[in-house]
């Protein structure tokens, strides 16, 4: 990742691709929408309403432009993040949900891969997760390590408008739903995986799905299966021999609930 350092900040900035101090004090993501708008932001400058009405699709089109491709919302996307860029989303969840609700650490520390991967971007897929050595079946591939989780929808498009744009529009195509637990269907929590986790792409039958949930019955009987369904911890499992160079894949509904975002009023 390209970033160029200020004179006057040279020991706390580090600036991003979109000329973004991702490491001064958060600044808000706002709407050119001069029409209608509600709260005001630390600067006392009101807010478009899409940031406490608008789902997550509105928000990246309206307000934030996003780069997406008609047909593939992640094609167009090619940022490689290094640890800094990680770091940032990291500071920013922890500042705005506080420690005692924050589910990552204050400071990335690391992924949650198990085997050996690299990240490439392809045109036709945009960017995404290969394997650099040979990862036998049954073995795991990568876990939650790094998973910002959200009770509330509002917190969620907090989140967005606090990040720098270009991060905020990546969270945007990461995010997913999940049930919190068997007691309620209708009780859902949106998780965000903030490490190369998330560059993992679907895939929704073999051979191109070759990794899939770790608790499916196939793989480990043993494992509590309220961890595949519930909540936002995961951890993903190879299902067939996997070999160096072959992109990882797995189905994204096997995980994500589809009416999700609308049962958390989004």
């Amino acid at each position: 990742e390209n970033a160029k350092i200020s004179d006057e900040k040279e020991k706390q900035c580090t600036w991003d691709n979109d000329s973004q101090c991702q490491n001064a004090p958060i600044q808000s993501n706002e709407g050119t929408d001069n029409g209608g708008k509600e709260e005001n932001n630390e600067d006392g400058e009101e807010l478009n309403p899409l940031w406490f009405t608008g789902d997550p699709w509105e928000i990246g089109s309206s307000l934030l432009n996003c780069p997406w491709d008609e047909g593939d919302e992640s094609a167009s996307l090619t940022e490689m993040h290094n640890d800094e860029t990680w770091a940032t989303f990291n500071r920013i969840y922890n500042e705005l949900m506080g420690p005692e609700i924050s589910t990552i650490p204050p400071k990335f520390e690391k992924n949650g891969f198990h085997v050996p991967v690299e990240i490439k971007y392809d045109s036709s897929v945009g960017r995404g997760v290969y394997a650099t050595a040979e990862i036998k079946k049954g073995d795991l591939v990568w876990e939650s390590k790094n998973t910002a989780v959200f009770r509330e929808g509002q917190d969620y498009r907090d989140f967005l408008r606090l990040l720098p744009r270009n991060l905020a529009c990546d969270v945007i195509v990461w995010a997913y739903v999940r049930m919190v637990s068997d007691q309620d269907p209708n009780e859902m929590m949106a998780c965000v995986d903030l490490d190369e986790g998330s560059f993992i792409n679907h895939a929704d039958r073999s051979p191109k799905r070759n990794i899939e949930p770790g608790t499916d019955h196939l793989l480990r009987k043993d494992e509590d299966p309220e961890l595949a369904w519930y909540g936002c911890d995961n951890r993903f499992y190879a299902v067939r021999d996997i070999y160096p160079g072959e992109e990882l894949r797995f189905n994204y509904n096997n995980f994500a609930e589809s009416n999700g975002w609308k049962n958390m009023g989004l």
